[in-house]
């Protein structure tokens, strides 16, 4: 570099350094500050005609998000009620009128077979005579219009009706009723609703329910 470029350099630093040292500045008034202040909080704060009509949203909207979201379980809780009373009825029903089985067999294999093309799935079937809970047969029973597997036990005889449906939420994952002076059982397994319902004594139907579910 020459002798004129170091110059030109030489004097740039001069003339910044001497700029910034020699520069003013400016210092806000404490005036000046607080409108400032005040200007941005306007801005950013709502008035107070929108203050009011959040607030009146919010008093129209809570309780409509509130309602939505509680009506649905209200209204699921009446019809679990309207279907544990069906199945009450269907228990009942079965026993009076002497429609207790339309296949008559202890035979699971001979059981299980005979739903095929009245219902649209093949309910599970077990045998528990050993654990003194003999099969006495199915039949075939519509609750609250859904089709379901009556499987009908036999303990020191007090009947015991399970019914196998398709799975609804209208049954419980897993729920004890006494209803009636009736034992109600109700759970979910697989692609299966269940429900057990008997007059037997709680601790037999409890044995009952276990060995349904270990099976």
């Amino acid at each position: 570099m020459g002798e004129e470029g170091k110059a030109v350099n030489s004097n740039d630093k001069f003339l910044s350094e001497n700029t910034r040292n020699k520069a003013d500045y400016f210092e806000a008034s404490q005036e000046f500050s607080e409108r400032l202040r005040f200007s941005l909080c306007r801005k950013t704060k709502p008035s107070f005609e929108t203050q009011t009509w959040m607030r009146y949203a919010a008093m129209i909207l809570l309780p409509l998000v509130t309602l939505s979201i509680a009506l649905p379980m209200h209204t699921r809780s009446i019809q679990r009620s309207e279907f544990t009373n069906a199945v009450i009825d269907a228990h009942i029903r079965s026993t009076l009128a002497k429609h207790l089985m339309d296949v008559e067999s202890t035979d699971q294999h001979t059981v299980k077979p005979w739903f095929l093309g009245k219902i649209d799935f093949s309910p599970p079937v077990g045998n528990y005579a050993e654990q003194g809970f003999p099969l006495g047969g199915g039949r075939l029973e519509y609750i609250l219009g859904r089709p379901a597997a009556a499987l009908v036990y036999e303990r020191a005889k007090h009947m015991i009706n399970l019914f196998v449906l398709k799975k609804t939420n209208l049954v419980s994952e897993a729920s004890h009723i006494r209803n009636d002076g009736f034992e109600i059982f109700e759970w979910q397994e697989g692609d299966f609703s269940f429900v057990a319902i008997s007059d037997l004594n709680q601790k037999e139907f409890g044995e009952f329910i276990h060995l349904v579910q270990s099976r």
